[in-house]
């Protein structure tokens, strides 16, 4: 290629796992999963993550992140509910967020009137995007640009 950035839809530049790779419910009931069944699925995200080498991971739900911090290496805050990490050998940005189906004022999965969505969830990706591509996000603009790999994401934080 002749070294030109071309922008590419986001889809083309995106992945979603879960920590679960199975499901526990009874009767369409509410998840029956617990710890042991999260432990046990660890190791499989944590090979994800090595192999797709993400420079941002949204993680969705307290839970979760509390059970992903058992890869997590080398952690540096670098703004609230974001943090500079190592999982799986791979430097990459943390998002931590409640689930968008969260009871009360942590609910963000409606798009209109969610305090949480527009306060914390929107506020935290800019600073993401601004750190990954070094440049202010603009509202709006449905590409991405080819991924690059900051050198910010590799180096080790300060001890």
């Amino acid at each position: 290629m002749s070294g030109v950035r071309q922008p590419v839809h986001l889809f083309d530049a995106y992945a979603m796992a879960n920590l679960r790779l199975c499901s526990a419910t009874a009767d369409g009931a509410r998840s029956l999963s617990d710890a042991t069944m999260s432990r046990n699925c660890l190791p499989h995200l944590a090979e994800t993550i090595r192999i797709l080498e993400p420079t941002l991971c949204i993680v969705q739900g307290v839970q979760v992140h509390k059970v992903l911090t058992e890869l997590m290496g080398r952690r540096r805050q670098v703004a609230p509910h974001l943090e500079q990490a190592r999982i799986a050998g791979v430097g990459t940005l943390v998002a931590a967020f409640t689930n968008p189906s969260a009871w009360g004022k942590l609910r963000w999965g409606g798009l209109n009137g969610v305090p949480y969505l527009h306060e914390t969830v929107a506020p935290t990706l800019r600073v993401a995007y601004q750190r990954v591509v070094g440049a202010p996000a603009t509202a709006g603009n449905p590409t991405a640009h080819p991924q690059r790999r900051p050198a910010t994401l590799d180096r080790q934080p300060p001890r």
